[in-house]
């Protein structure tokens, strides 16, 4: 299919203004049948970059919203500096910020909303910035609302490393199913010789869910020593 040319819609525009910052370059080009350069010139005239004079100002709680739901999905840090008037430097020194503020916190309308909405698609290593919440708090309660990764997403988690990882004998997965429930993953994948992101794809694929006091315990143990450097060296003099 031969690409567009000539003066851009609006409704051409609104559909890219609505893309930008959550796909590729790539991606979007070809949704609306344009060349890439062709995505990139009216980006720019769109989206200018911001002179020095926007940048460095505080975050507002919007801006915070948007870049916490960019995380983990197929846009890029640069698209977001763009959208947000920041430099590439602020927008990952926010990112490391909103990382060291994960913790134990109540769940709110927001956040359960949120849940639902990104669970599906996005690591759990990516949801505990976006919600600000530990794994293990975000998996109890995806199990109690009987949450699951999208196929396409457990798909592409399989096939992108460097090396596939060999396919999944019946013992292994017999292996699986009778101890999911209550060990780690880390556990398993050292037992099974394979990550732990295989083995949280394989988990659900096979519709497995971790045992809710199992979880609980972890979560414990999470806090104690994630989230609370003092309880080192308090469990070191016991």
């Amino acid at each position: 299919m031969s690409n567009k040319s000539g003066k851009w819609s609006q409704p051409e525009i609104s559909q890219l203004k609505k893309m930008y910052g959550s796909y590729p370059l790539k991606v979007i080009a070809a949704r609306l049948e344009r060349s890439q350069q062709s995505v990139q010139k009216q980006l720019t005239q769109l989206f200018p970059e911001a002179d020095k004079s926007q940048m460095s100002q505080p975050w507002s709680v919007l801006e915070i919203q948007r870049l916490r739901g960019w995380i983990g999905g197929q846009g890029d840090v640069n698209a977001w500096a763009r959208l947000l008037k920041r430099s590439v430097q602020e927008i990952q020194r926010k990112i490391s910020a909103l990382k060291q503020e994960i913790s134990y916190r109540d769940w709110s309308r927001e956040s359960l909303q949120k849940l639902k909405e990104f669970y599906g698609s996005r690591s759990n290593q990516d949801l505990e910035v976006i919600l600000g919440m530990p794994t293990f708090q975000i998996e109890e309660k995806a199990n109690e609302l009987a949450l699951s990764k999208d196929k396409k997403f457990l798909s592409y988690q399989q096939g992108s490393g460097a090396s596939r990882m060999p396919r999944w004998s019946r013992e292994e997965e017999d292996y699986l199913r009778q101890n999911y429930h209550n060990t780690s993953n880390q556990q398993l994948g050292n037992d099974l010789k394979r990550s732990a992101k295989s083995i949280q794809a394989k988990a659900g694929n096979l519709g497995l869910k971790k045992n809710l006091n199992h979880l609980q315990e972890m979560g414990r143990d999470n806090v104690d020593w994630r989230y609370r450097p003092d309880a080192k060296s308090e469990a070191h003099n016991e």
